[in-house]
């Protein structure tokens, strides 16, 4: 399963296991992603876990790849890169999701 955040539409998934896992994402607090100056973060209760940039249609995109994805609080993406939150397995959002971007979109 996979969540895109994308600007564009893009004709193929992304695979999760083409990525490096970061184990599973249960925050018990807000998300805060973080994309355009260096690698892209994701933060959440005093936890910073690093993604990565990777080429998609000639756009950097950021990508969180994970076991099982469940986010029930606050998600708020901001940044220049397009953001893709994949998942091995589960993947279920039932918190707000606040985005904001900069730049132009292709």
């Amino acid at each position: 399963m996979w969540l895109a955040l994308l600007p564009w539409a893009s004709g193929a998934p992304l695979d999760p296991y083409a990525f490096p896992t970061l184990g599973s994402l249960h925050p018990s607090g807000p998300v805060t992603v973080a994309t355009g100056s260096g690698s892209p973060t994701l933060s959440f209760g005093g936890t910073t876990l690093v993604g990565t940039r990777t080429p998609v249609d000639g756009v950097a995109l950021a990508v969180f790849s994970f076991d099982e994805v469940v986010i029930e609080q606050e998600f708020v993406a901001s940044g220049s890169d397009p953001v893709a939150i994949l998942s091995r397995g589960a993947l279920r959002v039932s918190g707000p999701v606040r985005l904001s971007a900069a730049g132009r979109a292709p």
